[in-house]
């Protein structure tokens, strides 16, 4: 869209137009023949290239301008890790359904909230993989999670190992790890001693969530600066999951680039030309 970067030049407008009406020079009409058809008023003339100029002349001045907003490759406000358990005691009930039906129920229902986020997905059972590389596409991660299927064993620490694997190339302010689980870890090959070594040393913020089991992870959350939740019931873990939403409230400020395209100097040529053509026409009127 056309704007003017000083429209309040066109305020100078009626000062041209007063002194066109008041200070009016003093010479007689000359019919100018062979110009412009068989004979024409040459102070008329003069006076439409006259204002012409000026008009073209304002125009430049005013600096015509349009704007066009983008926004560059941004950068995500936290980057999300959703660590699930997929031994087979997740397949076993829990106050309000199966634990793997609540437990993927509400995982997407809590991605669907961190649009500015990256979120990735990380399963584990006799095994941890990656199930998703961190996106930002959250209908492509609640997608997996739906296909996500049960295994045997419990291997809650190479889990989290794979996440902050997946973390540490990530130019996320806040980087961030939700691991949940229904039992002890039963397969992993990394030690205990060494993942919160690496804990401590990545700044990763893990959360833990236990479902259907009274064992406490809080030893992973706390070293972490995270926090350790139980959950018994569908509705207790979908408060947990507000409350980490809660906690890790994304603001993130997108920096806005506006570029701008100039076109003043079209209506400067025709400015110039007008008053070129007034000079030759009132240099020919003088000879």
């Amino acid at each position: 869209m056309l704007e003017f970067e000083y429209p309040y030049v066109f305020l100078l407008l009626p000062l041209f137009i007063y002194g066109a009406f008041k200070l009016k020079p003093r010479e007689d009409a000359l019919l100018i023949s062979g110009l412009w058809g068989d004979g024409l008023d040459a102070k008329n003339y003069l006076s439409f290239l006259k204002w012409l100029g000026i008009i073209f002349l304002l125009f430049a001045l005013a600096s015509p301008v349009s704007k066009e907003e983008f926004f560059p490759d941004r950068k995500p406000a936290h980057a999300i890790i959703m660590c699930l358990d997929l031994s087979a005691s997740m397949g076993y009930p829990m106050e309000g359904g199966l634990k793997i039906k609540v437990a993927k129920k509400l995982a997407k229902e809590f991605i669907q909230k961190r649009k500015d986020d990256h979120i990735g997905l990380v399963g584990f059972a006799d095994f941890a993989y990656m199930a998703t590389p961190l996106t930002y596409d959250v209908k492509a991660v609640s997608e997996v999670i739906s296909r996500l299927g049960l295994g045997d064993g419990t291997a809650l620490r190479d889990g989290i190992f794979m996440a902050m694997r997946m973390l540490k190339k990530s130019e996320a302010k806040e980087k961030i790890v939700i691991a949940l689980t229904d039992g002890e870890d039963t397969a992993s090959q990394m030690p205990t001693r060494e993942l919160l070594r690496m804990i401590k040393k990545e700044g990763v913020k893990i959360y833990t969530i236990g479902v259907g089991s009274g064992r406490s992870l809080k030893y992973l959350s706390v070293i972490s600066g995270g926090r350790s939740y139980q959950a018994q019931s569908a509705d207790a873990l979908k408060n947990v999951y507000e409350q980490i939403d809660r906690l890790e409230k994304t603001d993130l400020e997108v920096e806005k680039i506006v570029q701008s395209f100039y076109y003043y100097q079209y209506p400067l040529f025709l400015s110039v030309l007008f008053f070129v053509l007034f000079l030759y026409v009132k240099v020919r009127r003088g000879n």
